[in-house]
């Protein structure tokens, strides 16, 4: 398992060409732009160029206490 942090202005573009090593991604569940309705989500256009499965992580969940 490998963990990379993409941030920045072009951060779509750099987990896109970087999804393509990977045998699966996982990802926070993004809040909707306009953009999506126009070019697909960002976690679809994961799936449509690499042909790989990827796994949407809520963010609202609660931690269980311990």
């Amino acid at each position: 398992m490998d963990t990379r942090v993409v941030e920045g202005e072009e951060h779509d573009e750099e987990i896109l060409r970087l999804a393509g090593e990977y045998d699966a991604v996982v990802m926070y569940q993004a809040d909707p732009r306009l953009g999506d309705r126009i070019f697909g989500t960002l976690p679809d256009r994961i799936a449509n160029r690499t042909g790989d499965p990827v796994v949407i992580v809520r963010r609202d969940y609660e931690a269980a206490d311990e």
